[in-house]
């Protein structure tokens, strides 16, 4: 074979390698770019489900199997992605657990269980099973969030909803009856807004409609607390009631969070 042939296929085959290289390289870029956006719009739907519900799903087919984040099917069983819940973590104030959503490049990937644990830990030297804090790997896409960081808000809204909800009690306090103010007595100390509505079988979830008792107007955002517990009416005396609602979560004793906000007829501000 000519000298000049040999030279001229090197220098081809040389070109070419070169070329798949580059092709390979950008197939790589753009795949990685694809997994970081991926666990992006995940992490986004998943933190908008535990605000909606005030709990991290099991896994990610149930997260997607929930209405609202169908669209999310195609994109759960990517290779070399995954979901985890920690069991139960306790920071001394709340119970709460960990979630975290991870996509890892094929080339550095590893299992599940290997990329969780203290090893893999890129901020620290515990597993994700820990209080302390945790990162995903450094050859990875990853989102995690500590559910005890969302507490604070959903308390803030409930109260704010129990407040909007008192006013309807406030309304029906106004009105004189037989020469009296009261408030609406449920013939208990404690009992569920939805146990005083006759016939009501419905739930959190199936709720639709209007309702009124005692002529207080209520609909299922009065029936339900920003978790979709039953929210309970505390009549304490003719002039005095609560509206109590139990989160979802517990304390750091392992005991139900309960946010209660009264209306108390009989106090009169000073002059």
């Amino acid at each position: 074979m000519p000298l000049i042939v040999i030279i001229f296929a090197t220098w081809f085959l040389a070109i070419l390698a070169g070329t798949v290289a580059q092709q390979d390289a950008l197939i790589e870029w753009y795949g990685n770019q694809q997994r970081a956006l991926q666990v992006r719009v995940l992490a986004t739907d998943l933190n908008q489900q535990i605000r909606e519900t005030g709990t991290a799903p099991a896994d990610l087919a149930t997260f997607a199997s929930q209405a609202g984040y169908e669209h999310q099917r195609l994109a759960i069983n990517t290779p070399w992605q995954g979901y985890a819940v920690s069991s139960t973590l306790n920071d001394g104030n709340w119970q709460y657990p960990r979630v975290t959503v991870f996509s890892q490049q094929a080339g550095t990937a590893v299992t599940t269980t290997q990329y969780l644990d203290a090893s893999h830990n890129a901020c620290g030297s515990t597993a994700f099973d820990n209080v302390a804090t945790w990162c995903g790997s450094k050859n990875s896409y990853w989102w995690r969030f500590d559910l005890k960081d969302e507490y604070a808000r959903q308390i803030s809204v409930e109260k704010a909803a129990q407040q909007r909800l008192l006013q309807k009690f406030a309304s029906y306090y106004a009105k004189v009856s037989n020469n009296q103010q009261v408030f609406p007595n449920p013939g208990g100390s404690g009992v569920k807004l939805t146990d005083l509505i006759v016939g009501y079988s419905q739930t959190a979830a199936t709720c639709t409609g209007q309702y009124q008792w005692q002529g207080v107007p209520l609909d299922c955002s009065d029936l339900y607390s920003v978790w979709g517990t039953p929210r309970v009416y505390n009549y304490l005396s003719e002039d005095f009631i609560a509206i109590l609602a139990t989160a979802p979560f517990k304390n750091s004793a392992g005991e139900d969070v309960h946010i209660a906000s009264q209306l108390d007829a009989t106090y009169r501000p000073a002059n």
